[in-house]
């Protein structure tokens, strides 16, 4: 049996422990704020996380992206909806936590539901 790598209320720490995942697996996001990502406490450590967004599905609606610590909206990114392809940015966004605060980050789509996927990679500071 595979165990799954779809961990989104923890930071998954690497062998070598240096390093941490988190995944949200595949969640439909629709007009409402969707929860991808809940950690209540990061831990002991400071961590630098980056993190990528990816919608599995076609839309014509824009998407918001929220990431917030400690309650706190800290970063805002809404999508561009360019025909029917829905995008955030082409690459990694990338933000330093500090230790004992919590992490949470939510979509909200304007329409119909969509497939979305959030995964993060980073290391302790």
């Amino acid at each position: 049996m595979t165990e799954s790598i779809s961990t989104p209320n923890a930071l998954v720490q690497t062998t070598n422990g240096k390093r941490f995942y988190v995944n949200s697996g595949v969640v439909s996001v629709g007009s409402g704020e969707t929860t991808m990502i809940e950690i209540a406490n990061i831990g002991e450590r400071d961590i630098k996380l980056a993190y990528a967004v990816g919608a599995a599905d076609n839309s014509n609606a824009d998407t918001l992206l929220k990431v917030y610590s400690n309650n706190i909206v800290i970063f805002n990114d809404k999508s561009d909806t360019t025909g029917t392809y829905v995008s955030l940015s082409r690459s990694d966004f990338k933000i330093i936590l500090p230790s004992n605060t919590s992490l949470k980050i939510t979509l909200t789509g304007g329409g119909a539901a969509v497939n979305w996927t959030v995964a993060g990679y980073g290391k302790y500071v």
